[in-house]
């Protein structure tokens, strides 16, 4: 849309829950988005409609997220002579059942057009996995301009004192994000005053709060959190296996300064304008925290420089370039 392109979305849901916010996000900035709630197992219903909405809407491109839009969509696609274009955003392991799946999703990608990776390590996989690399291309994320929001705002609206000293996590509680990291590396840090504000739901959150301590605020789910980053002194990612995530583009506009784990691209991202630390080392994320604390200039200085690289390297209007870059090759006119 903001290239002049006519879009539609289509949403392949869980049978019950709630609409997920990049749902209603596209609806609000007025794309046709048309939502499938199939019985579970009822792949081929979703697989019907990617197909339907792929003629009905006369789509070029059909552009997939996630192994089960990716493994449903293709032949869909093709029939509706769209050409198949998918973005990886990483792959997480974890249970048998979740190996199958990425398993087949790999097998899937090797017959797309065209494979966007969002970081350099994530694209290192995919051919090693089969996938042509000519037919692999690295996109990192990027973000919009944003809408500022001050501290004083930020914290009022995740219901924080206005004078305090706030350390933030966010995203979903699942084992590949590491919340379970962040709780064992800063229960010292959150006794001594500073408080660790988690935001996000999931799976693992009540087992999180029962282990945290008192230091720690969970906050839940908060709608567009990204926006309130700025309430934070320091935003830390503890992630097991990461792309390119969005919330540290999202700190990084904001001037906030970012501890994070070296996963993914990770460090592409933020080398030199934060403070990376070797995956799963909790001592180093705490020590590196406490750095951000008490260290106000280095700090500043180091997110000042994620400041400015955000708006070289992460601006909107660059992603958009290089995602139709590769739409053209693939036969998209």
């Amino acid at each position: 849309m903001e290239r002049g392109h006519a879009v539609a979305a289509v949403a392949l849901l869980d049978p019950a829950g709630d609409v997920p916010p990049v749902v209603e996000a596209l609806q609000a900035s007025g794309v046709a988005v048309t939502t499938v709630r199939a019985p579970a197992r009822f792949y081929w219903r979703e697989a019907q409609a990617v197909g339907r909405a792929a003629r009905e809407f006369g789509a070029q491109v059909v552009h997939t997220h996630g192994y089960r839009a990716d493994v449903l969509s293709l032949r869909p696609a093709r029939r509706a002579g769209a050409v198949p274009v998918a973005t990886v955003h990483g792959f997480t392991g974890g249970d048998a059942r979740n190996r199958l799946y990425e398993w087949l999703d790999l097998r899937a990608l090797r017959r797309f057009d065209a494979v966007i990776a969002v970081s350099d390590p994530l694209r290192q996989r995919l051919i090693r996995s089969g996938v042509p690399a000519g037919r692999v291309s690295l996109v990192e994320n990027g973000i919009g301009r944003p809408r500022p929001v001050a501290r004083a705002s930020a914290r009022a609206a995740l219901g924080l004192p206005p004078e305090g000293r706030y350390v933030g996590w966010i995203g979903r509680m699942t084992p590949e994000k590491g919340a379970d990291l962040l709780v064992e590396a800063l229960r010292t840090i959150a006794s001594d005053g500073t408080v660790i504000v988690v935001v996000g739901d999931g799976p693992e959150r009540a087992a999180l709060e029962r282990n945290a301590g008192p230091g720690f605020r969970f906050l839940g789910r908060v709608r567009d959190a990204g926006t309130l980053v700025a309430a934070f002194d320091v935003l830390v990612l503890s992630s097991r296996t990461e792309g390119t995530p969005m919330v540290l583009l999202e700190a990084m506009q904001a001037g906030v300064p970012v501890v994070a784990f070296g996963v993914g691209g990770v460090p592409s991202v933020l080398h030199g304008a934060g403070w990376l630390v070797e995956p799963l080392d909790v001592v180093g994320l705490r020590r590196a925290v406490e750095e951000v604390l008490s260290q106000a200039g280095e700090a500043r200085r180091r997110a000042d420089m994620a400041m400015a690289r955000v708006d070289e390297r992460f601006g909107l209007d660059a992603w958009l370039d290089r995602v139709e870059a590769v739409y053209r090759p693939a036969g998209a006119r």
